[in-house]
């Protein structure tokens, strides 16, 4: 796998990858990369929405991605280490895992977009209906989508973290001192 680690070398990626604002710009760019080309098809051919429309809806989803990307990318690590799904769980588990995720997350952060957007009630709820819908569809491919732009840039995906958080938890509490 080509990462920016062997694009422009290890000491590089290392001098930023533990920074906050990296971690948000990456999960910023996963988000609005993956979400345009299908919330488009969603809104133009399914809930029925002018391309203007469309395209306004977009422009807010845009800026509303810019400020939930990363709050949504710690929900899904913190989901991951809930449900325990590591790099070693299933493809059901791992898929359960993700669309739990983004149906909680996802699904009324993009009715707020189309009601904002100017959509008529009706459209919202057509369109809200389809993305909880199809989260079961969503979920996974953009987790998937989510870990392999992390691990490009040099970060750790969900069920690495999730797996690390884990072993913490497991050391803390047997070798917790007890009070004598």
């Amino acid at each position: 796998m080509i990462t920016l680690e062997k694009i422009i070398g290890a000491e590089r990626v290392e001098r930023f990858k533990d920074n906050p604002i990296y971690k948000y710009a990456v999960d910023t760019v996963a988000m609005i990369t993956f979400s345009t080309p299908i919330a488009m098809t969603n809104e133009i051919f399914i809930a029925g929405m002018s391309l203007e429309q469309s395209l306004k809806a977009r422009g807010i989803a845009t800026a509303v991605n810019m400020i939930t990307a990363r709050p949504y990318g710690q929900f899904r690590d913190y989901i991951f280490k809930l449900c325990h799904t590591t790099e070693q769980s299933g493809f059901w588990k791992k898929t359960g895992t993700d669309i739990l995720a983004f149906a909680l997350f996802q699904a009324p952060l993009y009715a707020g977009i189309l009601a904002v957007s100017g959509a008529e009630p009706e459209k919202v709820l057509v369109g809200s209906a389809v993305i909880t819908g199809i989260s079961g569809f969503i979920g996974r491919p953009y987790g998937a989508y989510l870990d392999v732009l992390r691990q490009f840039f040099g970060l750790k995906p969900a069920y690495t973290l999730a797996e690390e958080s884990r072993k913490i938890e497991k050391y803390n509490s047997t070798n917790t001192p007890t009070p004598q």
